[in-house]
């Protein structure tokens, strides 16, 4: 039987409206950013909780903040100690990607 998800719920389908509603900007900002909230991404996320789905900071609305689908699947699990360098990371692999001729534009 596989775990439990939480994403599955209608409890979590209002609280991602209400988090979604109150913060309409990304709170993450990485690069790729498309600035508008579209989810709730859990800012202790859920697998390094001790108790994982069935922890209570799970459905915290203090838990949860705005975040758009792009920043979100990037930074997947990577602790909020750790967003400064991801983002120093994804900057790198965007600039080492960028095409010469846009350069112009700087």
């Amino acid at each position: 039987m596989p775990p439990f998800d939480h994403r599955s719920t209608r409890a979590w389908r209002r609280l991602k409206a209400q988090v979604v509603d109150e913060e309409p900007v990304c709170w993450l900002r990485l690069p790729g950013c498309t600035y508008w909230s579209e989810t709730g991404d859990h800012v202790i996320c859920v697998e390094a909780l001790p108790l994982r789905g069935a922890d209570p900071l799970v459905m915290a609305r203090s838990n949860v903040r705005g975040a758009c689908l792009h920043c979100n699947r990037q930074r997947n699990k990577t602790p909020v100690e750790q967003l400064d360098a991801l983002r120093a990371r994804l900057e790198a692999r965007l600039a080492v990607s960028r095409a010469p001729a846009l350069d112009w534009f700087d």
